[in-house]
């Protein structure tokens, strides 16, 4: 690969724009709990109102969250996710992606 692609492709990660609202893109995205729920813990729940849309506001009730708060931690971890995407930082995908996969086939343990 030629270096000024290499070099252009090092620009473009550390160049990534900062989404309002979002986390600043020239430090590593956090892995901090937004209000007590950690990456694991969003996944969860995230992937069960997918699963089963009808029953958000019960899923929220058995977590404690009410709508607002729920729309807060989502905004959260969704600009943390387009930050990581932008800079190229796939281990945020990839833990979210391992999360979301646990979620599913708990749900589906459950179901059975």
């Amino acid at each position: 690969m030629p270096v000024e692609h290499v070099q252009r492709e090092r620009r473009m990660k550390l160049d990534a724009p900062q989404l309002p609202g979002g986390p600043d893109p020239k430090q590593p995205v956090p892995m901090t709990p937004i209000e007590a729920f950690d990456l694991t813990s969003y996944a969860r729940v995230a992937t069960e109102l997918a699963a089963v849309p009808k029953e958000r506001p019960q899923v929220l009730a058995r977590v404690g969250l009410d709508e607002a708060a729920w729309l807060r931690i989502e905004q959260g971890f969704l600009l943390r996710l387009a930050t990581a995407l932008l800079k190229e930082e796939h281990e945020y995908r990839l833990a979210y992606e391992a999360a979301c996969d646990a979620a599913r086939k708990e749900l589906k343990r459950s179901e059975a």
